[in-house]
């Protein structure tokens, strides 16, 4: 019997230092799980307030949505099934940012593009406007021969002021 007791009182003693620990897992879980559902109503647009996401839309339902966000969550559920299935209910256009396939690549891939040939147009042009000789300027002053007088008769004059 005494054994028994002091096994038992082993038992509780273990079982009262584990508790501490096993709480404050479960409590570090829980604040991941409310960090990912904030993360989420901050990616998804809001289907009750067009223009806002989730996060920023004052209405019922937008509660509502929130608060299953956070239940799936607590369920186990992923992230991406949660959103998978809310693009399914209300439409693609929920997502914040469009998906890596069919339209969302020319989304995100054609303003490269167009940047980068822009880039390229602009580049060139300037090359070109640096290497250009204008009417056949040897002097490199960039003036017709006419103007190129006018200059040096001013410069003299200047010269025989000083």
């Amino acid at each position: 019997m005494r054994r028994l007791m002091t096994r038992a009182a082993f038992c509780l003693v273990l079982l009262a230092i584990s508790l501490p620990a096993l709480a404050q897992s479960d409590l570090r879980h829980s604040q991941r799980l409310r960090q990912e559902a904030t993360a989420l109503s901050h990616s998804l647009m809001s289907p009750y307030c067009p223009g806002r996401l989730l996060s920023d839309c004052p209405s019922f339902g937008a509660f509502e949505l929130r608060e299953e966000i956070q239940k799936r969550l607590d369920a186990g559920e992923t992230s991406k099934a949660i959103v998978d299935d809310l693009a399914y209910r209300f439409g693609p256009e929920i997502r914040g940012v469009p998906e890596f396939k069919g339209d969302g690549i020319a989304l995100r891939v054609v303003p490269i593009v167009v940047g980068v040939l822009a880039l390229l147009v602009v580049g060139i042009t300037v090359s070109r406007m640096v290497r250009r000789d204008p009417a056949g300027d040897s002097e490199g002053t960039g003036l017709p021969p006419e103007d190129r007088e006018e200059a040096a008769r001013l410069d003299d004059a200047l010269h025989a002021l000083d």
